[in-house]
């Protein structure tokens, strides 16, 4: 019998990414059963028939259904899972956690296929609210929920941060591993996981939901504690990578130093990625993180314009950004830069500024890579949301509408030359994206063609900073289009 039934919703289409496990319902999971409840992870997005999954679990009359869901493609697949939860126990609770019901909880909540939001960190509160549901008592003491009271809408206070290093391991148990531990991008590993050693991020840029959910509080396990979680998913799952997914590793220093140190002195043989500040890259943090096993690091460098990135209170210098490929190359590590196009009063000029940096990075050191120029997606929590509303973005008005919401549509009507946006989009990925470019390549012969011929275009277009007539890709969103609704 299972307690509770924990699930993970898919994003949108994900054939092509890398399927990271959902460690934040595995820290929920892990401090259930630390407290003696039982629970059940159910990944939409591995499995094939997780509706026949989930039925079977509901038999087992479990206490509540909890659902995770960021803004996007998820709460469109965390609405289906809950009216299906609701279609077979139209009385069990659900429970909606994430970032999206964080920064909504009422209008989340609104929905009635949602009973309960657990807003930020879950563990703790979600616990308290497993207890409560169990024993029929009110929920008026639960710090960090909104819930349903009799027709009306009720939040209660937040609850403080929590202390991570008091958190158990993930409960890694409750997964198919084989299914997960896959290669990564760009990392040399034929088995990689990912790790969460800290949580939040102490600076403030103005698009990051960060400014609201964590409020700039940065907070993490100690150096012992991390060493010790790795050594074991080396040990435990054969692992030869790490992926070290939060939003600020390179924070506190003198922990990176102590946990290279522990690395060393524990012979732990890895190789990892994580993400560093432009900022950062300075020879005895470099040091570190290469005695840390780090062979990848994410850079977000978000412009070449000097405006804009002073616009997103990025707190950081373009020649800074320049000078991290310098460092990236001196020390070997391969840089994965991430940059915005499209952001309110940025002019063609501040674009152009960003298309010669990046051009320049991949100059000073070729092991640059830019996946592609995001096309900025107003995602709530950030002061730029706010700021993009003053310039004419409209909200999406219900969660089916935030279903919709993905950083593929534009969402930006400050924009008055969207073919530009859309040109320099699209050529990006395929003049800087070989795993992109392969992708579609392998789709068939047709599209091998389409794909080799729009790669070539696209570096065109870089080379000379062509961005005119985009004939090439509106002919193949057209093919591609066609070739789709003849496949469905």
């Amino acid at each position: 019998m299972s307690d509770v039934i924990l699930v993970n919703t898919k994003v949108g289409n994900e054939s092509y990414s890398y399927p990271h496990p959902p460690l934040g319902l595995m820290f929920l999971a892990a401090v259930l059963e630390e407290n003696g409840y039982s629970a059940e992870i159910v990944d939409t997005r591995i499995e094939e028939d997780y509706q026949q999954k989930i039925a079977k679990l509901l038999r087992q009359d479990p206490l509540c259904v909890g659902v995770s869901a960021k803004t996007g493609g998820q709460i469109t697949s965390g609405l289906s899972v809950s009216e299906f939860v609701k279609t077979q126990n139209a009385d069990l609770p659900v429970v909606w956690g994430g970032i999206h019901p964080t920064l909504f909880p009422e209008k989340t909540v609104a929905d009635k296929r949602v009973d309960i939001v657990v807003r930020g960190e879950g563990e703790q509160t979600f616990l308290e609210l497993t207890q409560a549901v169990e024993k029929g008592t009110t929920f008026k003491n639960i710090l960090g929920i909104t819930y349903k009271e009799n027709g009306t809408i009720k939040s209660n206070p937040n609850r403080p941060f929590l202390d991570m290093n008091k958190l158990p391991f993930p409960a890694w148990h409750l997964l198919d591993i084989e299914k997960y531990a896959k290669p990564y991008p760009y990392l040399d590993a034929k088995r990689a996981l990912p790790i969460h050693t800290s949580r939040g991020c102490p600076w403030r840029c103005r698009f990051c939901y960060n400014l609201f959910v964590n409020q700039r509080h940065w907070r993490a396990k100690t150096a012992e504690k991390v060493v010790e979680e790795i050594k074991f998913m080396v040990e435990k799952f054969k692992i030869s990578g790490l992926i070290i997914r939060e939003d600020n590793f390179v924070t506190d220093y003198s922990r990176v130093r102590k946990i290279s140190q522990l690395i060393k002195k524990e012979g732990i043989d890895i190789t990892a990625s994580c993400n560093i500040r432009a900022t950062d890259f300075k020879d005895d943090i470099l040091q570190d993180l290469v005695r840390c096993g780090i062979s990848v690091v994410d850079v977000g460098a978000e412009s070449g314009s000097q405006k804009i990135l002073n616009l997103i209170q990025k707190d950081l210098e373009v020649e800074q950004t320049v000078e991290s490929a310098r460092k990236a190359k001196k020390y070997g590590l391969i840089p994965v830069y991430s940059f915005i196009v499209g952001l309110p009063t940025e002019e063609k000029e501040d674009v152009v500024r960003t298309i010669r940096v990046i051009k320049e990075l991949r100059q000073i050191n070729p092991n640059s890579l830019v996946i592609n120029l995001n096309i900025f997606t107003p995602y709530p929590g950030g002061e730029l949301y706010d700021i993009s509303k003053q310039y004419g973005f409209v909200e999406p008005a219900t969660l089916e509408e935030w279903g919709k919401y993905n950083w593929n549509t534009l969402n930006i009507p400050w924009v008055k030359d969207s073919d530009f946006i859309n040109l320099i989009n699209s050529s990006g990925v395929f003049a800087l994206n070989e795993r992109a470019v392969e992708s579609v390549r392998k789709k068939g012969p047709v599209f091998n063609l389409a794909g080799w011929l729009l790669q070539r275009a696209a570096k065109f277009r870089w080379e000379k900073e062509f961005w005119s007539l985009p004939i090439e890709f509106k002919l193949f969103k057209m093919f591609s289009s066609t070739m789709e609704k003849r496949v469905s």
